[in-house]
């Protein structure tokens, strides 16, 4: 793990670890909603705000509106 890394752990409900995850701060510095959800995440650490199907579970379920992404243009 590098200086400025950020791990994300998924417990089950045991309290054993049942994943774990790094993602470094540039990324999450990078996504411009600044999201603290590891998902959110693509492998090469870009974030998802492009992709059609995150964004709008992020206005469904997270109360974002179409006017947080102006801008923005969905990439896939």
């Amino acid at each position: 793990m590098a200086k400025g890394d950020i791990v994300f752990t998924t417990l089950g409900a045991n309290g054993g670890i049942l994943g774990e995850r790094t993602i470094s701060r540039a990324d999450i510095g990078r996504c411009p909603h600044l999201i603290m959800v590891a998902d959110h995440y693509r492998p090469d650490g870009s974030c998802k705000c492009t992709n059609a199907a995150e964004r709008a579970m992020m206005i469904a379920e997270w109360d974002y509106v179409e006017a947080d992404f102006q801008g923005l243009a969905l990439t896939d």
